[in-house]
């Protein structure tokens, strides 16, 4: 690995992945050959989520990673108190030496900056209002976050992360991109999150059937280059062994003729071929497309067009207000991508949405003829001590036979049916959870971080079969890829409240740097005082608005004004829409 390089490391699940950064750090030792490492190598590593005692906060559980710090610190405070309080002078003049020798020692190894750096990865991170807080109350994200900073801390030469955006809202994803990206030193990232590794890394080390091939570029140059070396692998492999069958075919002449006329330099000019295909180092054809799971979603029966509506919804924890008087409409077909930081009440808003929890005020109402698929954020079955076949026909009334032949498409093959789904892996409960799924009706998609846990290709192919499904998608994802190509709308959830913009993240990112916001739904609204008949008067206007500009595109597809005025248009048209029914409901 060159110095200061940014580096992706990537490959399917069980790979090795995992464990080459163990052999890396001396955790584990390989069974042959050698590692070699630089003198002096500072190797910094993010695997797991730090250790505290029951009552540690979350600045004395970061802190407890600078042990010379800490003993500086605390002998520095006691001089200080020593010298308040002493009077004889030869042991003052003694004790001043001491502490201004210790001081200059602490200023040299940066003593005094450890707390400012703290604090400015906290404020990056999000959580600098959480480091008096303590550390065993934080959630698994917030954690994961203070793990970050203790790593990033340390400053090493060379910087492991294995799935370093797990559990990162997506405004945390893109500080430690820029962060990584302005890093002196190296970086070996393990990620499934493909526009991170796209914005951080210059090389991915691709690690498959146990070797390791390295692409120079991001993620998006690595998958062309990874497509041309296959072609040109599979032309190689072609050429080869167009040559050996010539090879055969001369080697079998040469004994018919040997045969037929009793020549014995027949056969050992076949004796010399067969030797020279012997010789020949055979190349392995390449695998253009490697076995995915193989899903089709069906929308069977369509709902009404209201699909999912929220009218004067509140809801609290405790303390905590997450929503005041909260109006919001899900209508038909809309794909919608719901983004904001961890904590903002997202995964809550969709458990009222499920009926899982109830709101404090207001009502939630589900459309006329809505069939829900849920897909958790963390999969549970009723039974962990149950096989993969029983969990499956339990919830899907299918026989025994063909429910073997549909596992097999999700990659449950011969005994796998058979493990304990307490065994399965993520990935592995995923696909699970995503075969019951498809054997349900449904026509609404509710989706809690549906990419979680697997590996790139499995995230493509679901991609390929949300891309397709002809009914509304409701999904929480700080997948940047997979919001991108899953959603067309963003509903952005902050402390302000809920904004809808009818457009990619991407867009919606864009749209948020300018004020005021459009499309924004306040946590405590304001109602609007329309009349029905006014409503429909300005949707009639917008739509015929919307056609003409539509038609106008078709002629300037590189119009950006254009595109920009239709986006405005359609977010109208959206609240006019919310207007409307809401003013029908009452």
């Amino acid at each position: 690995m060159p110095e200061n390089k940014k580096i992706g490391l990537v490959g399917d699940n069980g790979s090795g992945k995992s464990s080459l950064f163990k052999l890396l750090l001396g955790i584990e030792f390989p069974s042959s050959g050698t590692i070699i490492r630089k003198k002096g190598l500072k190797i910094g590593y993010l695997e797991q989520l730090p250790v505290a005692l029951p009552n540690q906060t979350v600045y004395q559980v970061i802190e407890q990673s600078f042990p010379t710090f800490i003993k500086m610190k605390t002998d520095l405070t006691s001089m200080e108190c020593e010298l308040a309080t002493e009077t004889d002078e030869d042991k003052m003049s003694s004790l001043l030496l001491k502490y201004g020798e210790l001081q200059e020692t602490f200023i040299e190894i940066g003593g005094y900056e450890l707390d400012y750096k703290i604090q400015k990865l906290a404020t990056g991170l999000g959580i600098e209002t959480l480091l008096k807080a303590t550390f065993n109350q934080l959630s698994g994200g917030e954690q994961t976050k203070v793990g970050l900073i203790k790593t990033l801390l340390q400053n090493p030469d060379l910087l492991l992360l294995d799935e370093p955006t797990n559990h990162l809202d997506l405004q945390a994803i893109e500080w430690l991109e820029h962060y990584l990206k302005e890093y002196s030193g190296g970086v070996v990232i393990i990620s499934h999150d493909r526009h991170f590794l796209d914005e951080v890394v210059e090389q991915i080390y691709e690690l498959e059937d146990s070797e390791v091939s390295i692409f120079n570029g991001n993620y998006s140059r690595y998958k062309i280059q990874k497509q041309k070396k296959l072609e040109l692998e599979l032309k190689d492999y072609q050429e080869q062994q167009k040559k050996i069958k010539k090879l055969q075919d001369a080697i079998r002449r040469y004994r018919q003729w040997g045969n037929e006329s009793g020549n014995e330099d027949m056969f050992k000019k076949a004796k010399s071929l067969e030797k020279r295909v012997q010789r020949i180092q055979q190349l392995a054809k390449p695998t253009m497309e490697k076995e995915k799971v193989k899903l089709t979603l069906e929308v069977t029966q369509r709902s009404g067009k209201k699909v999912l509506s929220f009218h004067d919804v509140s809801k609290a924890f405790g303390e905590k207000h997450l929503f005041t008087e909260l109006d919001f409409t899900l209508l038909w077909k809309q794909r919608v991508g719901m983004v904001g930081e961890n904590g903002t009440g997202k995964s809550s808003l969709i458990r009222l949405a499920l009926k899982e929890i109830a709101p404090d005020k207001g009502e939630i109402k589900i459309g006329e003829g809505v069939k829900i698929g849920y897909l958790p954020q963390k999969i549970s079955f009723p039974k962990e001590e149950a096989t993969v076949l029983a969990t499956f026909r339990s919830e899907i009334g299918m026989e025994e036979g063909a429910a073997r032949q549909f596992l097999a498409t999700f990659l449950f093959f011969g005994s796998d049916v058979f493990r304990k789904v307490g065994q399965l892996s993520g990935g592995e409960r995923m696909r699970l959870r995503l075969a019951i799924l498809m054997e349900q009706e449904t026509n609404l998609l509710i989706l809690d971080e549906p990419t979680n846990h697997l590996d790139i290709s499995t995230r493509e192919v679901i991609e390929d079969v949300l891309s397709n499904y002809q009914g509304t998608i409701f999904a929480i994802s700080h997948d940047r890829y997979f919001l991108a190509k899953v959603t067309n709308e963003t509903l952005w959830l902050d402390k302000k409240g809920l904004t809808m913009y009818p457009g990619s993240y991407q867009w919606a990112t864009t749209k948020r740097k300018q004020q005021p916001p459009i499309g924004s739904i306040p946590l405590s609204n304001k109602k609007r005082t329309l009349s029905v008949a006014t409503i429909e008067m300005k949707l009639e206007e917008k739509t015929i608005e919307l056609t003409k500009l539509t038609d106008t595109l078709e002629t300037k597809p590189e119009n950006a004004a254009v595109r920009q005025k239709i986006n405005e248009v359609k977010t109208a048209i959206h609240l006019l829409e919310n207007d409307w029914f809401q003013q029908i409901d009452n």
